[in-house]
C-alpha cells in the first residue's frame, strides 16, 4: 500500500507547474550515493579541474599520488567550498546555497625523493529538498522529498621518483559516510493521518589507487591514474512511520573504476598549459542498489592555463600572482529518470597569492556552470562555486640530496 502511494506521488510530482523547490541543492543528487566530486584542490578548480599531469612544488596533489615526488618540505593544504544553485524544473524556480569542506591534506617527505600524505575530501554529496501538491484518489496532499549526507574519502598516499624521468605513487582510500532520505505525505483533510518513510544508509569501504608522472621533455609532462572499483558496504535502515515498522538491510555497491590521463606543457617559467581526460567506468546496464537508477560511464575533460608574470622573489607582489583560467565538461555516472544522460559544463578562474617568500599560498577560485538541459532532462541547474584555501610549508624534515 505504502509503495503504491509513493509511486503515484512520484509520478504526480513530475507534472508541470505543481513542484515547489524549497532548498534543493541538486535534484540530480538523489540518484545513487549522490553527486560525485573529482578530487580537486583550490588551485586545480581554477585551472578547469586539471591535475593529473600538472607539476608544482607547493600545490598538493589530490588525484595523482605520483606528484608527491615534487614536494620536498612538510606542507599543509585546506579549503572550503561555497556553492549557490539556481534550479529550474519546467517553469518553477528554486535556489539553494551551501558551504562544505572541499579538501584537507598534510604531506611530509619520508626519504630521498619520496613523500607521504594523508587527507580528507568528499567523494560524493547528497542535498535536495522539495515539496509538491498532489491529488491522490481525490484527496489533496502535500508531498515532501528530501535527502542529505555524503560519502567521505580519507586517503593515505606515498609517491616518489624512480629516476629523473618517471615518478610513481600508490594510495589507499577509506570511504565512510551517511546518507539520509525522507519521504513525507501530509493530507490537507485532517481525517487522514500523515505518513513518512525515512531511510538512513551507513556507508563504508576500502579501495586502492595508482599514479604515474613522466617527464617526456623539459617542457612536457604526462600523467596517468587508476582508482579501483571499491566495494561499499551499505547498511540501510528504513523506518516506515505509517506502519510503525523498521527494516534493516545490508547491501554492497560497487564504485566505478576511474581511469585518467593528463599532460602539461610549460614553454617558460611564466606559463603552464594543461589538460585532463577521465572515465568513471561502470558495468553496462548496471543499476545502483539504493535507487535503482541505471549507471552510465561518466567522462570528464578539462583544459586550463596558468600564468605568472614573474617568478622572482624580488618582483612586486602583483607580478608574482598566479592567474588560472579553464573549462571543464563532464557527464554524470547515472542516467536521469527518463534514461537520458545528464551533463555539466563550467568555466573557471582562479588566483593564487604567494606569501612567506613563496613558501605559502592563498588560493581563490570561482566557477560558473550548468548541470542538465531542458527539454532533454527534466531539470536544469545553474551554479556559482567559490573555493578559498590556504597552503603552507615548513622544514620539519630535511630531505637528503640524492
Amino acid at each position: 500500500m505504502i509503495m503504491n502511494i509513493k509511486r503515484i506521488c512520484i509520478v504526480c510530482m513530475m507534472l508541470p507547474g505543481i513542484v515547489t523547490i524549497s532548498h534543493a541543492g541538486s535534484i540530480y543528487s538523489q540518484s545513487g550515493i549522490g553527486l560525485f566530486k573529482f578530487f580537486s584542490g583550490t588551485n586545480n578548480r581554477g585551472l578547469g579541474g586539471v591535475r593529473i599531469g600538472t607539476i608544482s612544488a607547493t600545490k598538493l596533489p589530490y588525484l595523482n599520488p605520483a606528484n608527491l615526488s615534487l614536494i620536498t618540505t612538510t606542507r599543509f593544504d585546506g579549503s572550503f567550498l561555497f556553492e549557490q544553485t539556481d534550479i529550474s524544473i519546467f517553469n518553477v524556480e528554486g535556489k539553494r546555497a551551501d558551504a562544505i569542506l572541499n579538501s584537507f591534506q598534510l604531506t611530509f617527505p619520508v626519504k630521498s625523493s619520496f613523500s607521504f600524505a594523508f587527507g580528507l575530501q568528499p567523494y560524493s554529496t547528497t542535498a535536495y529538498d522539495y515539496t509538491s501538491l498532489i491529488n491522490n484518489d481525490g484527496f489533496e496532499a502535500v508531498q515532501s522529498v528530501s535527502g542529505a549526507g555524503s560519502l567521505q574519502r580519507g586517503f593515505l598516499n606515498l609517491g616518489g621518483k624512480i629516476n629523473n624521468i618517471i615518478s610513481v605513487g600508490v594510495g589507499t582510500d577509506f570511504y565512510f559516510g551517511r546518507v539520509k532520505k525522507t519521504w513525507r505525505l501530509t493530507y490537507l483533510d485532517s481525517q487522514f493521518f500523515p505518513t513518512a518513510d525515512e531511510n538512513q544508509s551507513f556507508l563504508s569501504g576500502i579501495g586502492v589507487h595508482l599514479g604515474m608522472l613522466a617527464r617526456l621533455h623539459k617542457k612536457l609532462y604526462v600523467g596517468a591514474v587508476y582508482y579501483s572499483a571499491a566495494t561499499i558496504n551499505i547498511e540501510n535502515k528504513a523506518v516506515f512511520n505509517f506502519g510503525k515498522e523498521t527494516d534493516i538491510v545490508t547491501k554492497d555497491e560497487k564504485l566505478p573504476e576511474i581511469f585518467g590521463m593528463g599532460a602539461s606543457f610549460i614553454p617558460n617559467n611564466n606559463l603552464q598549459i594543461a589538460f585532463d581526460y577521465m572515465v568513471q567506468a561502470s558495468k553496462e546496464n548496471e543499476q545502483d542498489v539504493l535507487t535503482g537508477r541505471q549507471k552510465h560511464n561518466a567522462r570528464k575533460i578539462g583544459f586550463g592555463i596558468a600564468v605568472q608574470p614573474s617568478t622572482k622573489l624580488l618582483s612586486s607582489p602583483l607580478k608574482r600572482l598566479i592567474y588560472n583560467f579553464g573549462f571543464t565538461a563532464s557527464t554524470m555516472p547515472y542516467l536521469d529518470e527518463r534514461g537520458e544522460v545528464v551533463d555539466e559544463r563550467f568555466f573557471t578562474a582562479g588566483l593564487s597569492i604567494p606569501f612567506a617568500n613563496g613558501k605559502s599560498m592563498l588560493d581563490l577560485s570561482i566557477e560558473f556552470g550548468k548541470r542538465g538541459r531542458i527539454p532533454q532532462n527534466n531539470a536544469q541547474e545553474s551554479m556559482i562555486r567559490v573555493v578559498a584555501g590556504v597552503g603552507t610549508g615548513e622544514l620539519w624534515f630535511l630531505r637528503r640530496k640524492q
